[in-house]
């Protein structure tokens, strides 16, 4: 059903949930868990990247700019209509420190400043994914009743529902 439309990605999935949603509105909802919406701020701070980036993209941090920066999701926020969901946890997981928290805020930052529909779920205690089962089932629980509201057109505004 055409109008009955989400999507939702987890890392590298993410990413593309962000791109998506920078390029159409035919989503209704998405969530969005641990990616990275700000390539740039990537290459920058995580040292495993350098070496990641440099092979994609060639030559030195200033030649590759312009390409991470045109990749970046964070540049076309204002084209966003599609209600996303924001979650991230709060821990660095060793080397794997993408997807962190700092993207999560840009984005949500981002969105509410264009006054898209957005939520911002933090988890304490998680790293890049969840593996306490009641996280799981917290996380689980609001991805649905973002799902049923914004898709299905049942049930409370999460975001209201949040603020109680």
């Amino acid at each position: 059903d055409p109008d009955r439309l989400a999507i939702a990605g987890h890392s590298y999935g993410a990413y593309l949930t962000a791109v998506a949603v920078t390029q159409t509105t035919r989503f209704k909802a998405a969530l969005f868990s641990d990616g990275m919406v700000n390539l740039v701020g990537d290459d920058l701070d995580l040292p495993d990247f350098e070496e990641y980036y440099s092979y994609h993209f060639g030559g030195t941090f200033e030649e590759r700019r312009r390409a991470l920066l045109k990749r970046s999701p964070i540049m076309a926020l204002n084209r966003v209509r599609t209600p996303v969901l924001v979650r991230a946890g709060n821990l660095r997981s060793g080397h794997r420190t993408f997807g962190k928290l700092s993207q999560a805020r840009q984005l949500y930052t981002g969105l509410r400043v264009n006054n898209v529909p957005s939520m911002l779920i933090i988890h304490n205690y998680e790293g890049h994914g969840i593996g306490d089962p009641m996280t799981y089932r917290d996380y689980t629980r609001r991805n649905l009743a973002w799902l049923d509201y914004f898709v299905l057109g049942r049930g409370v505004d999460p975001m209201t529902a949040e603020a109680e």
